[in-house]
C-alpha cells in the first residue's frame, strides 16, 4: 500500500504493507534517530512528534500517519547549525550513550513550543514518556532549561563546578560524538545496514532443563530466502565463560554456542540467517525439537543439596568449582581479622538475603554484526565501525 505524510517539512510518499510499524516503515527511510527498544510503546525511544505530540512509533502502525505531520530529529538542525536545544544537551553533559537522546530533544521541543517559560516541573514531566538508564534526568532538566532560555534571547551561564588545580578532572568537556548523537547519526549498532545484509533469528529452548533428542531442519533450510539454519551438530564446540567482561574471561569456561543439552528458558537451541527478518523468523516455525525434559532445579540452596539435579554434566567444561553440587566458582575475600571484629562488636546482627533476578535494563536490544573479510575470517563486531567492502554479512537481534 501507499501512503503519504509530512517528514520533516517535505510531504513524503511511502510504500508500505498494511501490517507495518510506523517504526519499521521510518528505519527502512533510514531514519536512525528513531531507535528500536521495548515494541510495546513503554520506553519512548522510538518516539516521533506527530503533530506536535510525542508519539511512540512501534506500537502504531505506518498506515496510520496517512495525512499527519511528522518531526524527527533530523529535521531539527538547519544545514551545520544545530538547534538550541542540540546545542544545550551538548553543552550541560545531559548525554552519556545518547540512545534516548532523541526522542529526549523531540520531548523538549514539544514543550518549548507551546511554553517558552517552563519550570523545572514542566521539563521533568515532559521528559516523563522517554525512559534513561544511564544520563538520568537532571542534566536533560537543565538542558531544557538553558535552551528555553537561549530560544528567549538570553545567556545563561553553564552552572558553576567546584574549584580545581587539574586542567580536565572536575572540568565539563564535551562528548567526542555529542555532536552525532543529538543529530541521530548511524552510530549505534542496529543502525548499520550493509549491502547482501543477512539477519539471524534465534530459536530458544522452552524448557528449564532437558536434552535434545532429535533436531529436524530441513523444511526451515528449503525455505526460500534461508541462507543457514545451524545447530549443535553445525559448529565446534569452543567452550567460554559469558559472565566476564575482561580478556581472557574469568573460569569457569561451561557454555558452548549451540549445545544439544539446554539448562534455562530462552537457552540457545538453533540459529537461522535470512534475507530479512520475516523470513528468518518464519524459518524457526519449521524446525521441529524432540526434547527429552530433565529435571530443573529453581532454588540455589536446593541446587547443592545431595542429589540434585546436575545441570553441567558436560565432560568438557572448564574449572567448574563442584559440578556435582551445581557450584560453579566462588570468591573468598577478607579484610582485618573477621572473627576478631566479630567478638568484639557490641551487636551482630545475622540475617540472609535474596535477591530476584537482575537486568542491566539498558533500552537498546543487543545486536551484532558479523561479516568474513578478505580471507574468509569471522570477524564479529559491537560498534558501527564495520567495513563497508565485506562479501557477506550477518545482523543477529
Amino acid at each position: 500500500m501507499r501512503i503519504h505524510f509530512t517528514l520533516n517539512g517535505t510531504v513524503r510518499q511511502f510504500d508500505c504493507e498494511p501490517g507495518d510499524s510506523l517504526l519499521t516503515l521510518l528505519r527502512r527511510a533510514e531514519i536512525w534517530s528513531v531507535k528500536h527498544g521495548c515494541e510495546t510503546g513503554e520506553c519512548g525511544a522510538c518516539s516521533v512528534l506527530i503533530d506536535g505530540v510525542l508519539t511512540p512509533t512501534c506500537v502504531m502502525l505506518a498506515a496510520q500517519a496517512e495525512g499527519h505531520s511528522l518531526v524527527t530529529v533530523e529535521g531539527l538542525a538547519t544545514g551545520q547549525q544545530i538547534h538550541p536545544l542540540q546545542q544545550a544537551f551538548i553543552d550541560t553533559g545531559a548525554i552519556q550513550c545518547g540512545y534516548c537522546t532523541p526522542a529526549m530533544l523531540l520531548a523538549a521541543k514539544a514543550l518549548l513550543d507551546r511554553n517558552p517559560r517552563p519550570t523545572e516541573a514542566d521539563a521533568r514531566a515532559v521528559l516523563g514518556g522517554v525512559m534513561c538508564r544511564c544520563t538520568g534526568y537532571v542534566k536533560p532538566v537543565e538542558a531544557i532549561l538553558r535552551a528555553a532560555a537561549l530560544l528567549r534571547g538570553e545567556t545563561p551561564p553553564l552552572k558553576e563546578q567546584a574549584p580545581t588545580a587539574t586542567r580536565v578532572v572536575g572540568h565539563p568537556e564535551p562528548k567526542v560524538d555529542a555532536v552525532r548523537l543529538v543529530k541521530g547519526r548511524p552510530v549505534f549498532t542496529d543502525d548499520m545496514h550493509l549491502p547482501g545484509l543477512l539477519h539471524a533469528a534465534l530459536l530458544t529452548s522452552p524448557h528449564a532443563h532437558a536434552r535434545i533428542r532429535a533436531i529436524d531442519v530441513e523444511r526451515a533450510r528449503s525455505l526460500p530466502g534461508v541462507h543457514a539454519v545451524l545447530t549443535y551438530r553445525d559448529v565446534p564446540r569452543v567452550v567460554y565463560e559469558s559472565g566476564g567482561q575482561s580478556y581472557p574471561n574469568p573460569l569457569p569456561y561451561d557454555q558452548v554456542s549451540l549445545d544439544s543439552k539446554v539448562r534455562h528458558v530462552g537457552d540457545r537451541v538453533a540459529v537461522v540467517a535470512a534475507e530479512t527478518p520475516d523470513i528468518a523468523r518464519a524459518a524457526l516455525d519449521l524446525i521441529r525439537v524432540d526434547y527429552e525434559v530433565l529435571p530443573a532445579v529453581f532454588d540455589p540452596d536446593v541446587a547443592q543439596q545431595p542429589g540434585a539435579p546436575v545441570i553441567h554434566d558436560e565432560a568438557d567444561a572448564v574449572k567448574i568449582e563442584d559440578a556435582q553440587h551445581n557450584l560453579a566458582t566462588s570468591v573468598h575475600a577478607q579484610v582485618g581479622d573477621v572473627e576478631k571484629g566479630l567478638r568484639e562488636s557490641d551487636r551482630v546482627f545475622e540475617r540472609t538475603y535474596y535477591t530476584s533476578q537482575v537486568q542491566q535494563a539498558h533500552l537498546e536490544p543487543h545486536v551484532c554484526l558479523t561479516y568474513w573479510d578478505e580471507d574468509d575470517r569471522l570477524i564479529v563486531r559491537s560498534s558501527t565501525q564495520v567495513p563497508f567492502h565485506t562479501r557477506r554479512s550477518l545482523a543477529c537481534r
